[in-house]
């Protein structure tokens, strides 16, 4: 993990070039160690317990966007492409003016948390509860279940709920991973890479781009044609 925290400084990309460069690496780099670290995390494939949109409610910048809708181009099929965009348009569709307003309230600063029921769906690229663009899942997507987190002032787009353990520092993670990752024979000594240094770097490479709601993203480049 140390190796990381040199490399961070140095990259120049997000999702792009795939080595060190890549914001994205680093962050693999980073997660793996917590991994390494920490054999009996809770988050593995098939667990989508994070990707409820009530919970995955947080905005992404246009470079992490455009990095998901290459790959979708590049490596979907036609009629899959066609296929997500029926399903996202007949699931999700009906929520957009709800989400829209949402956004706009957490443009404004503002910290929104819809429950469940206001919002029971589930994030467009969830598929058979595994993700369909893991390779080039978002940032914040990458780092939910393995780092710390320090409450900044916008609190990191609002997208994590204040949980964790340790002193000064809030485990990143929903409750059965945190407590895997402060189980009692670990205790006070877990050490978790913080995800504020991380987030400050895909800000500084990502500087006046805008930021949308997933579901916005996927509206605006995928529209309806029923």
């Amino acid at each position: 993990m140390a190796s990381a925290r040199v490399l961070l400084p140095r990259t120049d990309n997000v999702g792009r070039s795939g080595d060190e460069r890549d914001l994205y690496g680093v962050i693999e780099l980073l997660a793996g160690g917590v991994k390494a670290a920490h054999p009996g995390s809770s988050c593995q494939a098939g667990c989508s317990a994070c990707c409820s949109l009530h919970k995955a409610l947080f905005r992404i910048f246009r470079s992490e966007w455009d990095a998901i809708f290459d790959h979708v181009l590049e490596t979907w099929p036609g009629d899959r492409i066609a296929s997500f965009a029926r399903r996202f348009w007949t699931e999700t569709g009906p929520y957009l003016p709800f989400l829209e307003r949402i956004q706009r309230r957490m443009d404004a600063g503002e910290r929104v948390r819809p429950p469940r029921a206001d919002l029971p769906i589930d994030c467009g690229f969830l598929e058979a509860d595994r993700c369909s663009v893991y390779p080039v899942r978002a940032a914040i997507c990458r780092g939910f279940g393995y780092f710390g987190l320090r409450r900044s002032a916008d609190d990191l787009d609002g997208d994590a709920p204040p949980n964790g353990d340790l002193p000064g520092l809030e485990i990143y993670s929903c409750n059965q991973q945190r407590e895997a990752l402060a189980h009692r024979e670990i205790g006070p000594r877990v050490q978790l890479p913080v995800f504020n240094t991380v987030y400050s770097r895909l800000e500084s490479l990502c500087d006046g781009q805008e930021k949308r709601l997933i579901p916005l993203w996927i509206a605006r480049s995928f529209p309806n044609t029923r």
